[in-house]
């Protein structure tokens, strides 16, 4: 498979009685996998090719363990390449033949689709519970995950709620491109103070929310002023970009809510 992110090829499905561990490679290694990858096309290598003086020049740093015969086809979603299907053998030069690269391309094709649509669905379910301005989780996660916290085990359950003052005025000033810089770098600092379980959502607008499960409210407390001093030192350039917030807080002990 292709990491587009790093330009590099992983391998996570392999079976190798030879070589069981395949490092990430970038595109441009010296590998027949990544010249099907970069090509598009389906490379068949046998024993009469592997003998040529050209194949081994060209591979010599791939061909460790020999190989007998070799056959690779691209994984194609319409024309973009998102990785390979390999299979070789060891032993039998016979076990693939040049016939066995229509099979393979039709399997391949099956599985580049597969992979695609869970990868869609991937992306829809990611999108429905994160904001786009600022990636974090969007109200209608916040309020899902509100109701599973909200049972005893998870108590004392605390609520910080902060809203970022004067955005309205930096928008109208200075633009919107400004206020969602603004939202955005907000959403790092947040990020940076929050610690592993924390649901930081931004509800909208300038309105931000942490859930903070098994919290109590001295413990939110300190998480709100440090909160506060993080924006108050903030250093970032142009100064109307530095938050200036306003936050609240409550904790459920049980049936009674401590504000």
């Amino acid at each position: 498979m292709v990491d587009e992110k790093e330009d590099k090829i992983f391998f996570p499905y392999n079976i190798d009685h030879a070589k069981p561990i395949h490092l990430p490679r970038t595109i441009n290694h010296n590998s027949l996998v990544a010249q099907v990858i970069r090509t598009g096309n389906s490379i068949f290598v046998n024993r009469e090719i592997i003998k040529g003086k050209k194949f081994m020049m060209e591979f010599r740093e791939w061909f460790g363990t020999l190989r007998k015969v070799w056959l690779g086809v691209p994984l194609k979603v319409e024309d973009r390449v998102i990785g390979a299907i390999v299979v070789q053998s060891y032993t039998n030069p016979e076990l693939y033949s040049e016939k066995d690269i229509g099979l393979l391309e039709f399997v391949s094709s099956q599985v580049a689709t597969a992979i695609e649509c869970k990868r869609t669905e991937e992306r829809i379910r990611y999108l429905s519970f994160h904001d786009a301005l600022t990636d974090l989780y969007n109200r209608a996660y916040f309020e899902e995950e509100l109701e599973r916290y909200n049972f005893p085990r998870y108590y004392p359950l605390s609520i910080m709620m902060v809203d970022i003052n004067g955005l309205k005025v930096i928008n109208d000033t200075f633009g919107h491109h400004e206020g969602d810089r603004l939202l955005q770098h907000f959403a790092s600092l947040l990020n940076s103070i929050s610690r592993k379980g924390d649901v930081i959502t931004r509800l909208g607008g300038d309105e931000f929310a942490i859930l903070l499960p098994s919290t109590t409210s001295q413990e939110t407390h300190r998480i709100c002023e440090r909160t506060r001093k993080i924006c108050e030192e903030d250093s970032i350039k142009p100064i109307y970009l530095r938050p200036s917030i306003s936050l609240g807080d409550a904790t459920q002990k049980g049936r009674v809510s401590e504000y």
